[in-house]
Formats: C-alpha cells, sequence, structure tokens
C-alpha cells in the first residue's frame, strides 16, 4: 500500500507538471542542481549496493547516532535498502520531481527544500517513527513531490489542479497512517504553501511609481500697481 501511494503522489507531480509548464508557456529548465544531487545519491548508493559494510556504516542507526556517530542523521540519505530495484525508482524520482521543482522555484528552494524533508524525516525515524526501514533518499523526493503538488492546486489551471489534489490525497493518507514518508511529505506541502500562495510578494516590487499630472497654471490677482495703469 505504501509504494501503491508513493506512486499515485509521484504520477500525479509528473503529469501536472508537464500540464503547468505547457500551460504557463514555460519549459523545464536544466536541472543542475538535481543532477548533482542524483549523482552524488547514485554513486554512494551504488557503492552501498556492492558492499554490506558500506551500507551499514552509512545507514539509520539509532545506537550508532547516539554514540556520536552524527553523520548518520543526513547519509541514510545517500543509500538505499530497497537493493537495485529502490535504488533505480528513487533516482528516477528525484530526476522527475527534481527537475520540475528546479524549474518552477530554483536550485537554491529545490535544494532547501529536498534537505529539509530528508532530515526531518531522517529525526521522526530516529525517535517517533523508529523501524520504518534503515536508508533510502525517498523521504526528500517526497518533499520535492508535495512542493510540486501544492504548487499546481494553488495556481489556476484546471487539469493540474485535479492531479495536485489526487496526488495530496496520496501523501495525506501516507500522513494519517504514520508513514515515514509522510513527514518529508508534509515538510514540502508546507513549503510549497509558503512559496506559492497568491499573493505573496516573492521579490520586492521594481515598478515605478505612476508621474503625477501637471498642476494647471493659476493666475494670480493683479498687484495695486497694475490696477493703478
Amino acid at each position: 500500500m505504501e509504494w501503491i501511494l508513493i506512486s499515485i503522489a509521484l504520477t500525479a507531480a509528473a503529469a501536472g507538471g508537464v500540464q503547468y509548464l505547457r500551460g504557463s508557456g514555460r519549459r523545464l529548465a536544466l536541472p543542475g542542481m538535481t543532477l548533482v544531487l542524483a549523482a552524488v545519491t547514485a554513486v554512494v548508493s551504488i557503492l552501498g549496493n556492492l558492499n554490506p559494510d558500506i551500507l551499514a556504516a552509512l545507514g539509520r542507526d539509532r545506537d550508532a547516532l547516539l554514540g556520536g556517530q552524527w553523520w548518520r542523521l543526513v547519509t541514510p540519505l545517500l543509500v538505499q535498502d530497497g537493493g537495485w530495484a529502490g535504488t533505480l525508482f528513487n533516482l528516477v524520482a528525484l530526476l522527475i520531481v527534481g527537475t520540475l521543482a528546479e524549474t518552477l522555484y530554483g536550485r537554491g528552494v529545490l535544494l532547501g527544500v529536498y534537505a529539509a524533508a530528508g532530515i526531518v524525516s531522517e529525526i521522526a525515524g530516529y525517535t517517533i517513527l523508529q523501524n520504518q526501514g534503515f536508508a533510502g533518499n525517498s523521504v526528500a523526493d517526497l518533499g520535492l513531490t508535495a512542493l510540486c503538488l501544492v504548487t499546481y492546486v494553488v495556481g489556476t489551471q484546471p487539469l493540474p489542479r485535479v492531479l495536485g489534489v489526487v496526488g495530496l490525497l496520496a501523501g495525506a493518507t501516507l500522513i494519517v497512517t504514520a508513514n515515514l514518508h509522510g513527514i518529508g511529505f508534509a515538510v514540502g506541502a508546507v513549503a510549497g504553501l509558503v512559496l506559492a500562495l497568491p499573493g505573496r510578494e516573492r521579490q520586492p516590487s521594481t515598478t515605478l511609481p505612476a508621474a503625477r499630472p501637471p498642476r494647471p497654471a493659476t493666475c494670480s490677482a493683479p498687484s495695486r500697481t497694475d490696477r493703478s495703469h
């Protein structure tokens, strides 16, 4: 059930993104930061799949974290506990939703939401939602997915809105069923609301103030000297 819901959310984000960009007359940007994230994750994940010791050294381990291995708050996002199939799925998902998020908001927002969704999910995985796997970047992928879905729903295009609602319902199910992926999804949804709400000024306006119309000329009353002539 978990992967069905994740697949629905990802598919809705991908399909909605194509329609959203087409409707707004935009094209996909070159996803430089997405490609960097995917490349680094791919290299480390492949090494982890080939060498179980690397996977064990980087995966989520509460005792090791409490013992001083602080890097385990981040490194579980670089390796996969789903084998080769899980690695491929998570990397393809990152390339899809990462490209859309980077096109919509730029590399800074992409990196910020990806990191926030991933790290908050790891904190939850170490505390309130333990024993739900031990590695994988899918929680961060779901953060980007929710960011895109909220953007579609806040927008004005009907079809992307519908797809956005479908994807958000799938993500909401992950949240209410206490699934770890729902944490990353919630982080991305909040970021989407902050960034995409209508009327929010994302940059200061550069519009020049309107010029004032010229004041009409006024005739002054004649002076006593003028009246005497």
